[in-house]
């Protein structure tokens, strides 16, 4: 690709997360779209300074100390509260901040529709009816499906699309999120449940990427789940979930 393009990555940080900010922007500054211009939209309960380099550039916005699993759940709400400067990208693509950028992530990522990543947990039994990270979702969410879409299950940790698509994504799992609230119920998997839903009424291209980008840190879990030989280009940290989110 001869075009220089201008890509979003938006992050959201609030509370104890806020400690893996500088290791995310480290990683994206080495790895992430290296042929492009990169902004990395950052959403944080404070402002901060943390910088970028020639070719990423970093934009703080301010949202309310969400915890968990606010600042998930309400990724939506929040980036349709901020379509612009969003909307300003060619593409816009999502990360947990909690990841590690280790390896090469460039334009074979990069599709007409919607990108995903296969969840590792699930990905050796991909086409396995049943075989899904959500289904304990109540029939009352706007997330459930039923039984025979339950395959090919994706995680929610990193995902991206045109700005046009991903926009519209957004605005859908913003108001299907509302609902849920409305009727007092939430989906098992909070916004990756609301992700998975949607791919299955999607009409546009879909990009199902391996789990080299959104991999499990823990060697004994890549070993129990058959991911062992995997290049990892995006990885998502070991910690202590409990300790972190209180």
């Amino acid at each position: 690709m001869d075009k220089k393009l201008n890509i979003g990555l938006v992050c959201i940080a609030t509370l104890k997360y806020k400690q893996f900010i500088p290791q995310l922007l480290e990683g994206v500054k080495k790895y992430f779209m290296i042929e492009h211009n990169v902004i990395v939209f950052l959403f944080t309960d404070e402002t901060m300074e943390y910088e970028g380099d020639s070719r990423v550039g970093v934009i703080q916005k301010v949202i309310p100390p969400y915890k968990f699993p606010f600042a998930s759940l309400y990724r939506f709400k929040i980036f349709n509260n901020h379509i612009w400067p969003l909307a300003s990208m060619d593409y816009l693509f999502y990360s947990d901040i909690d990841m590690r950028f280790e390896n090469i992530v460039g334009n074979e990522i990069l599709c007409n529709g919607i990108t995903v990543v296969y969840h590792p947990g699930f990905y050796s039994k991909k086409e396995v009816v049943g075989h899904w990270g959500s289904n304990g979702v109540v029939k009352e969410s706007s997330a459930w499906l039923e039984p025979d879409k339950r395959f090919g299950y994706v995680a929610g940790g990193f995902n991206g699309a045109t700005t046009k698509e991903f926009l519209e994504m957004a605005r859908v799992l913003n108001d299907n999120i509302t609902k849920d609230e409305e009727n007092e119920v939430m989906a098992e998997y909070h916004d990756e449940s609301h992700l998975n839903c949607y791919l299955k009424s999607y009409n546009g291209d879909v990009l199902y990427l391996t789990p080299e980008y959104c991999m499990v840190e823990q060697p004994n879990l890549r070993q129990a789940w058959g991911i062992e030989n995997l290049t990892p280009r995006i990885v998502a940290l070991a910690k202590n979930h409990s300790e972190i989110r209180n």
